[in-house]
């Protein structure tokens, strides 16, 4: 690093998720009294006995999944879920079936043609229309199925962006393939199509400033303890997991909030014991207490921990083989798409979901098709919109849980009451990343020296805590940082003191103070 040569801010590229009225913030969390049961109960039709009558409506997204939410593999599963569904409905129809018709005329699910009408294109989506595309049934292929997505392009969450100047690209939403031992998408996608992947060490930051880094074995004790507080403090709670986890129809869905309590509890707990500690008996001090928790949660979270679950709130995630794709995430996504790109519209933003037995000016027209879908289609080249209609068998509905809790769709009948409780367990990180590119490496390399360096930068306030891929050994030496802030940095950062939004060009000079402030001045001192 040449301290002689000024630090030029050649490029950036900044993200609005909590904004994006499409997202309202990044991905699912288990709120306080939730469980992963919460998941797999929004992923039961919410119309309909899910036994004999599997209803007309799927929701699905990776805040469905239980065992893999949060992430891109989790969401592309679930959409694979929702193509079997759709499969299963068409199978249960022809066995059903006593003869082609219906008593009045109408056409039988089994005999007629059906519309399936699928809501987004992000992974979720993608998945369950390539998925009926290559079951090859009849009744699934080419418009029959009709992938409603309300922006102009594909992906949803995952937002790759070119940077102009360098020809490189970086992720603004997910950016890594994680849990590679339970990831299909390096099987199905990543090796045969040969993509290029770094995979990140997250077991080893860069951390800055560096006078407050607490040793690797330290931060295993303090994530051990934390893991056994957390399971003191369930109690009775995890007593009912084996109801929980196989959550059915009449079974409770939401446990006693007293039963279960937050992170935040467990820690403010911790820090009284500490405190009242005559004796000296914890081998690390409040302070590196405090940065841990920091620097494992708040980043990875990106929600208070005053409203997690402490017993389901750290769910599996990051450092698990993770790797990231050289080129661009969104390749994974292009290749799904593929076959079935002349099956998605574009700017055609879903508004309503309704039943028809619940619309009284509804008639027998359209082989009785039970659904009718409200949308606003957006003309680019004048900046209008139109009001447009579709008719559906089947709906699988994958927006985000945060945007169906903001009414972001209107159902009617309205989703039932379990449903509408169960959403409301959930909350929704507010997480966002930032790009740039500099006219030089100016900040240390990472003692990983893989060519991935995961590097985490503290501020001076808890909370305000970022993490960094520096993608520069990747990208041929070109100096690429890619970060992702939460909590109190981010507010202080994205937004002004009345909640208006910064420019971009504002908020990329803040985050380039920020770093600054925490590596080249603790160099000085």
């Amino acid at each position: 690093m040449n301290d002689n040569i000024p630090i030029l801010l050649k490029e950036y590229a900044v993200s609005r998720w909590t904004s994006d009225p499409y997202s309202l913030g990044g991905w699912s969390v288990l709120r306080r009294g939730a469980s992963p049961s919460t998941r797999s109960f929004l992923g039961q039709t919410p119309f309909g006995d899910n036994r004999n009558n599997g209803g007309t409506i799927l929701l699905a997204g990776e805040y469905t999944n239980p065992t893999n939410s949060g992430m891109v593999h989790g969401a592309y599963l679930e959409g694979v879920r929702a193509a079997t569904w759709c499969l299963e409905q068409q199978q249960q129809a022809k066995r059903d079936a006593t003869s082609s018709t219906d008593s009045d005329g109408g056409e039988t699910l089994a005999a007629k043609k059906i519309r399936v009408v699928i809501i987004g294109a992000g992974a979720t989506g993608l998945a369950c229309a390539r998925a009926l595309h290559d079951s090859k049934e009849e009744k699934f292929q080419g418009d029959n199925v009709v992938v409603l997505e309300a922006r102009s392009r594909i992906g949803g969450r995952v937002h790759t962006v070119s940077l102009e100047s360098s020809t490189k690209t970086a992720e603004l939403g997910a950016n890594w393939l994680q849990r590679r031992p339970h990831n299909p998408l390096y099987d199905l996608i990543v090796t045969p199509h040969q993509l290029q992947i770094q995979e990140t060490d997250f077991l080893q930051p860069l951390e800055f400033p560096t006078s407050r880094r607490v040793a690797p074995d330290r931060v295993d004790l303090i994530m051990n303890e934390f893991a056994a507080r957390c399971q003191a403090k369930a109690g009775r709670y995890s007593n009912n997991s084996e109801e929980l986890d196989n959550l059915k129809g009449s079974v409770k869905l939401q446990v006693d909030d007293n039963a279960d309590t937050s992170i935040q509890d467990v820690l403010d707990q911790w820090i009284k014991d500490m405190a009242n500690d005559t004796n000296s008996s914890f081998p690390y001090t409040q302070a590196q207490l405090l940065h841990v928790m920091e620097g494992e949660l708040m980043v990875d979270t990106g929600v208070p921990l005053s409203e997690m679950s402490s017993q389901f709130g750290m769910e599996p995630g990051v450092g698990e083989g993770d790797a990231w794709v050289v080129g661009g995430y969104d390749q994974v996504l292009q290749i799904i798409a593929e076959p079935i790109k002349h099956q998605i519209q574009l700017n055609c933003e879903t508004t309503m979901i309704q039943s028809r037995e619940a619309d009284a000016t509804a008639t027998n027209t359209d082989n009785h098709a039970p659904l009718l879908i409200e949308y606003q289609e957006t003309h680019s080249e004048n900046r209008t919109n139109e009001t447009k209609h579709l008719l559906a068998d089947l709906v699988v509905c994958t927006v985000p849980a945060a945007v169906l809790q903001n009414e972001g769709i209107k159902f009617v009948p309205p989703l039932p009451q379990r449903h509408q409780t169960a959403l409301h367990q959930l909350a929704t990180s507010q997480v966002e990343k930032v790009v740039l590119r500099f006219s030089h490496r100016w900040w240390p390399i990472s003692p990983c020296n893989n060519g991935n360096d995961y590097i985490r930068v503290h501020g001076s306030k808890f909370g305000d805590v970022s993490e960094w891929l520096d993608c520069t050994d990747a990208y041929n030496g070109v100096p690429i940082l890619s970060g992702l802030f939460s909590g109190p940095w981010l507010r202080d950062i994205w937004y002004h003191e009345d909640g208006s939004n910064r420019c971009e060009k504002d908020i990329a000079e803040r985050v380039v103070a920020c770093l600054k402030d925490a590596i080249l001045q603790e160099e000085e001192r």
